[in-house]
């Protein structure tokens, strides 16, 4: 159970916030003409009407072809489009008319990260910070380059600086929580996440990161109130629903398990999780008919779902239905012809139907694939 949720959670981790801020600057040594292009786009960037402002930007660079204030803003205005291969042509154009310029550096890193471009992106960010290391979303952009990257510790020390430059910005904070947590320093990252709700009550991430990591300190009761934090602030985000009825189903607190999982499969009836969970919970209630209606629906959905098929044959053996068991481990030996406990079940279904070869055969199996109890059952039925 616990290596189920660290996983699950693993994977929220990684979801860190990026800094996608372009940045309004003015640069100096437009044309006259040029210049007043670039204030009505500006204008109309400002008012969100970006295919307006791009051809105000092209007819800049059209008057003077060496406007590193055109093709800067032309730049922005194309990210906003998502044209992002014609942005990054304008940023490198701006660089190349000026290669002092810190801020097409960093916009130009923040496209290569729309392109998953991510050493790229590196190279521009730090040349950013060589050219101005004042700059805030420079820090924090590489901090969240460098995690993509693996470099825990360099992301740290760059959200350290992002924090010295704007300490009461909540996201750098849960950002660097979530790297903390990423090399195992749970404590402070409880602590940068627990700032973070200080400085934005509001967030529901900030909550649902510090959740994560007082799981993997078993601190289970503590988790579920942010859980439930965040679902007030989030209700409609059911993978926080998903995360705190698994934490009741640890604490035996079925019932409300069961409530949380209602909640997803209403919104969401083909929740594979969801229906999974749930199957497990109604295991543990021994209603077993409604387990076995659960993994029955996960089959239908989802036909080489391994894990359903062993749910719903033990359940099977357990209510006497040998043979439709005995279906059930096959499918999973058809899905994987090593799995040892699939041979084992079936070997010990078809013991219940009196299959006594064919039986030990796949006990003989299983114990040879290493499931070392099989052996046991092969001296209890095999002689």
């Amino acid at each position: 159970m616990k290596l189920k949720i660290f996983i699950r959670h693993l994977i929220r981790n990684l979801n860190l916030y990026l800094n996608l801020i372009l940045l309004f600057v003015h640069l100096n040594g437009c044309a006259s003409l040029a210049e007043k292009y670039i204030s009505e786009g500006l204008l109309l960037y400002d008012s969100s009407q970006y295919k307006e402002a791009e051809e105000k930007f092209l007819l800049a660079i059209t008057e003077d072809s060496v406007s590193e204030n055109g093709f800067f803003h032309l730049g922005r205005t194309r990210s906003r489009l998502q044209n992002y291969r014609q942005a990054l042509e304008d940023f490198s154009k701006a660089i190349e008319i000026n290669p002092e310029n810190p801020n097409a550096y960093l916009n130009r890193a923040i496209i290569y990260i729309q392109l998953e471009e991510k050493q790229k992106s590196l190279q521009d960010l730090n040349k950013s910070i060589d050219l101005n290391n004042q700059n805030y979303t420079a820090y924090f952009n590489r901090g969240y380059i460098k995690t993509e990257l693996g470099d825990f510790d360099g992301a740290i020390g760059d959200y350290d600086n992002a924090i010295k430059l704007n300490p009461k910005d909540n996201k750098a904070y849960v950002n660097r929580g979530n790297v903390k947590g990423l090399i195992k320093d749970h404590a402070g990252a409880i602590e940068d996440f627990s700032q973070a709700i200080l400085l934005d009550s509001t967030n529901p991430q900030a909550y649902v990161s510090r959740a994560n990591e007082k799981i993997l300190l078993e601190h289970y009761e503590e988790a579920i109130n942010d859980y439930t934090k965040a679902i007030s602030l989030d209700p409609n985000d059911f993978e926080l629903y998903l995360l705190r009825g698994e934490i009741y189903s640890k604490l035996e607190k079925l019932n409300e398990s069961l409530d949380d999982f209602l909640q997803v499969l209403k919104s969401d009836p083909k929740n594979i999780a969801a229906l999974m969970l749930r199957g497990d919970v109604k295991t543990k209630l021994k209603k077993n008919s409604e387990a076995i209606n659960d993994y029955s629906s996960v089959i239908k959905l989802d036909s080489k779902n391994s894990s359903a098929y062993f749910k719903r044959g033990r359940l099977l053996v357990e209510t006497k239905k040998y043979d439709a068991a005995v279906k059930d481990f096959s499918e999973m030996i058809k899905l994987n012809p090593k799995d040892a406990k699939a041979y084992h079940s079936r070997g010990l279904a078809k013991i219940k139907l009196k299959k006594k070869k064919d039986a030990c055969a796949d006990l003989k199996k299983a114990g040879e694939l290493g499931l070392f109890e099989a052996y046991a059952d092969i001296q209890k039925y095999c002689k």
